[in-house]
């Protein structure tokens, strides 16, 4: 009977190695595939992250998933529409302030040249109004660096 259980356990040993190896290929496809779900969301956060950090604020991604990832990307997408709200207000807070500025300037250049053109006279009310735009001036640079200091 030797040589018969030889060949039956030559023929187990040969199917447990086919079955290991085919759960073992199966194993790696599942592997693939999973990692590959849970990694393509990361990598256009990162690609998003990093068009960003070059300046493009427009920058969003698709919320596919409920999961951590689906909240990490509204969180992401969150962070995105705040940093975007922010740089506009700046821009037209630094619009809004470069046009205050130039008014009180543009006002003493004005003035000053008249009194070196000797198209004005230097009298009280002349002194006085470039002094009065010289105040708007330093007034408005204090509420600038308040501005900045908060």
């Amino acid at each position: 009977m030797q040589p018969y259980e030889d060949a039956f356990l030559a023929s187990v040993n040969r199917s447990l190695l086919v079955a290991v190896s085919a759960a073992g290929f199966l194993a790696l496809l599942l592997t693939l595939a999973l990692s590959q779900r849970i990694i393509a969301p990361l990598a256009s956060l990162t690609a998003a992250a990093r068009q960003m950090e070059r300046g493009d604020l427009r920058q969003r991604v698709d919320v596919r998933s409920a999961d951590e990832v689906g909240e990490l990307a509204r969180a992401f997408n969150s962070m995105a529409e705040s940093i975007a709200r922010n740089e506009q207000l700046r821009r037209n807070m630094v619009s809004d302030v470069a046009h205050e500025l130039r008014t009180p300037l543009t006002n003493i250049r004005g003035y000053l040249e008249a009194l070196r053109d000797h198209v004005l006279t230097p009298d009280q009310v002349t002194l006085e109004s470039v002094h009065q735009e010289a105040e708007l001036l330093s007034r408005l640079v204090d509420d600038l660096q308040q501005v900045a200091l908060a």
